[in-house]
């Protein structure tokens, strides 16, 4: 499977909304907006990231991520992309979470985020 790289929101929207409606895009991201808030929050990131970056890469994370599972015939049809928005929506910080590993080299906002994320993960393992 090969997974596109969007270098813009706009590029990565448009190419979601090419395969699925975008009343479900629009539905898409207002989950993942929410679940970067959350995420942020999760995370005592707030004041040290910027919201805006973290959402924009997230729903480019999740654009990208749609585009290929539509595809490899993964997602099928829009109830399969509805039933993981719906996940989004129900378990907002732990598909953020996934969300952020493909986006790590974005930004100094993404290495914030995955940095409390690993730094969290160790100071439990520890």
């Amino acid at each position: 499977m090969n997974r596109p790289r969007y270098e813009s929101l706009g590029e990565a929207r448009t190419a979601l909304e090419e395969r699925l409606s975008s009343g479900l895009v629009d539905r898409a991201f207002e989950a993942v907006e929410e679940a970067a808030e959350e995420l942020v929050s999760e995370y005592e990131l707030e004041g040290e990231v910027d919201i805006n970056e973290v959402t924009k890469w997230l729903q480019v994370s999740f654009c990208e991520s749609g585009v290929m599972f539509v595809e490899e015939g993964i997602w099928e049809d829009e109830d399969h992309a509805r039933g993981i928005i719906e996940d989004i929506e129900n378990e907002p910080v732990g598909n953020a979470q996934m969300l952020v590993g493909a986006q790590i080299g974005r930004g100094r906002d993404m290495m914030l985020v995955s940095g409390a994320m690993l730094q969290r993960q160790y100071s439990f393992d520890g």
